[in-house]
């Protein structure tokens, strides 16, 4: 299973740069799906389609801007038996700015690890004890996570635990058990523990249209009830495609739900162009989403910056830049700090907007040329890409004939 993991890395990775990943990709999402947790929301069901409830918000991540690379760079960490063989170890383990964690049972691959399945794992109680009476699926604890065994040239028996996203509700937990079977090991076990914190996201952010679903994302905050969130569309793609020219917007589970913007983020909300006194660089166009209410459940507004009637992108650039304005629900609070994507992109020391009009923008069409963008790659820079999504898996499956 290793060399096909490293595979649906290397060409998730290629999906990403030529722009033809969706929310399908998500391995989490299919597992879900498949196994009968996500519900299809219907049409007739406004307040449902609307609305994000918990198996919704497991689809809707936010994935930072982390690269395959440090894939490599992960030393995993080891669960250490008891010496006395007295009680259970401990391995305490947080996911922080790398793609996941690696660990390793001290016996390696003659050791065994419970859930025996890839795709399950254990709950966490409340008071931090691992739950060991029934696993459960992978995506109810983690929401996309892929554990595979012996992607590391430390040795088989290591793990990798690929966390493609973050949660936008609260931090996730999850655990494993290493039980040792031979020798002096035999019959002591070692627990880890595994939290994927919370989402940190950013009040603004620059649309980069090379991102996968989930890599462009913003949250409303403000004072009172009243909270702005702001979309920076890059060149190229000046032209934000929401409200249409009969107000509606894109929102709901996986962005299929159409409705007035009043009904998604309140009545009087807006969505306004601004002017930054002092724009990141990379920036053609600002807009000001307000959201009026705050709601019950939180909700995401889906957006996309287009190229405008006198910008072309190339045929193969992505036609679109997705974003995803994340309005909380009423309980929710929302962390003014600096979040990890602000210091990533440099938004940390960007100034206020200041409005500059109060039309609304209508939705433009999008003309095919040869001109790519200039925060966006360039074709030669989407095929590097892939080459280097290959590359790294060449080189991994490499260290992983050595492991074995």
């Amino acid at each position: 299973m290793t060399l096909q993991f490293l595979a649906g890395v290397a060409v998730l990775g290629c999906l990403v740069a030529t722009g033809e990943a969706s929310y399908e990709v998500a391995p989490g999402y299919v597992r879900r799906e498949r196994a009968g947790l996500i519900e299809i929301p219907s049409d007739d069901d406004e307040e449902r389609s609307i609305d994000l409830d918990r198996d919704d918000l497991a689809i809707h991540l936010h994935v930072p801007p982390l690269e395959l690379a440090d894939l490599l760079h992960l030393e995993p960490q080891e669960c250490k038996y008891p010496e006395d063989g007295e009680g259970v170890g401990r391995l305490e383990l947080s996911v922080t700015n790398n793609p996941g964690v690696t660990f390793r049972c001290p016996g390696g691959h003659e050791d065994e690890l419970e859930p025996p399945e890839p795709t399950l794992a254990y709950r966490v109680n409340s008071d931090g004890s691992c739950d060991t009476t029934a696993s459960s699926d992978m995506d109810i604890a983690l929401p996309n996570a892929i554990l595979e065994e012996a992607v590391s040239h430390y040795g088989r028996g290591s793990f990798f635990l690929l966390i493609n996203g973050r949660p936008l509700d609260s931090e996730k937990k999850a655990c494993f058990v290493c039980k040792g079977k031979t020798g002096s090991n035999k019959g002591k076990s070692c627990t880890v523990i595994v939290t994927v914190p919370k989402a940190s996201l950013p009040n603004s952010w620059v649309c980069d249209p090379l991102l996968p679903p989930g890599g462009n994302m913003v949250t409303f905050q403000g004072d009172g009830s009243e909270k702005t969130a702001t979309v920076l569309c890059p060149p190229g793609y000046s032209n934000l495609d929401s409200p249409d020219e009969d107000g509606y917007v894109m929102t709901g589970p996986q962005c299929m739900t159409k409705a007035k913007l009043e009904d998604v983020l309140g009545s009087g909300s807006t969505i306004k162009t601004v002017e930054l006194k002092s724009p990141p660089r990379g920036v053609s166009k600002s807009y000001q989403v307000t959201a009026t209410s705050s709601f019950a459940k939180p909700r995401i507004l889906c957006l996309a910056c287009e190229p405008g009637k006198n910008e072309q992108v190339s045929s193969s650039a992505p036609n679109r830049c997705m974003v995803e304005a994340f309005l909380p629900a009423a309980a929710a609070e929302v962390s003014d700090g600096d979040s990890d994507l602000q210091k990533a992109r440099g938004l940390n020391s960007q100034e206020p907007p200041s409005e500059t009009g109060t039309s609304t923008v209508t939705t433009s069409t999008v003309t095919p040329s040869t001109v790519t963008p200039s925060t966006g790659a360039t074709s030669d820079e989407v095929v590097l890409s892939c080459a280097t999504s290959a590359a790294l898996l060449a080189v991994m499956s490499g260290l992983t004939a050595v492991a074995m």
